[in-house]
């Protein structure tokens, strides 16, 4: 996953590449603000774990069929 990025913009688009697979969707965030919403291209919706939301970092942790995945650690190009 060395090489995965991803690109949020403002109008709730979502750009990126996740082990060498390009992925384009769309993106919100819930009322909370402890939950990325993502929609693929065939309207499929995923709630993701928001750890730690900060302007230089992001930690997830992606659904995993009822166990506990690892947290994936962004952090800002800038």
């Amino acid at each position: 996953m060395s090489q995965s990025y991803m690109v949020f913009k403002s109008r709730g688009i979502f750009k990126g590449v996740m082990n060498g697979k390009k992925e384009k969707m769309e993106w919100r965030l819930s009322e909370d603000g402890k939950t990325l919403i993502t929609i693929d291209e065939f309207g499929i919706e995923e709630k993701i774990k928001i750890i730690e939301l900060t302007k230089k970092r992001l930690v997830i942790q992606l659904p995993n069929d009822g166990e506990e995945a690892p947290p994936l650690v962004f952090v800002s190009k800038r």
